[in-house]
């Protein structure tokens, strides 16, 4: 039995740590803010990445309709990380005050090396991709 637990340990912490990115996983989190207006700050997409190879996707969208929300999805394929910026509408719209919405996306135990990175937003008709870059994570 103890062999077997120190096994399971070294198998999740080497995924933790980034050394195969067969276990990479991604998190997110969305923050409904107030009305567009004056007031409102929208952030520019900003990224970070991290010593530990996390890298960090923090920036605004807005929904036409108070009460939408909105949903983040990270996928990867190959070497290139996608975030999705997708909407969930309430139909009809009973409140068409325009909302600000801040996102927060981590993309976790990726190898080193170059990844392209792609911010797509699929809050309209049609997916506008609205951010590309190529990161270089190093341990």
């Amino acid at each position: 039995m103890k062999t077997i637990l120190a096994v399971l340990s070294v198998l999740v912490l080497g995924g933790c740590v980034g050394v195969n990115d067969a276990t990479w996983f991604f998190q997110g989190k969305v923050e409904n803010l107030g009305e567009v207006g004056a007031e409102a700050v929208i952030r520019p997409i900003e990224i970070e990445v991290t010593a530990n190879g996390e890298v960090e996707i923090r920036g605004t969208v807005t929904t036409q309709c108070w009460v939408d929300g909105v949903t983040l999805d990270g996928d990867r394929r190959g070497k290139t990380l996608i975030l999705n910026i997708g909407r969930i509408g309430q139909e009809p719209c009973q409140d068409t005050r325009a909302r600000l919405h801040n996102y927060t996306g981590k993309f976790l135990g990726l190898r080193e090396g170059s990844h392209s990175f792609r911010v797509v937003n699929e809050m309209g008709a049609q997916p506008v991709v609205a951010f590309e870059t190529t990161l270089e994570l190093e341990y």
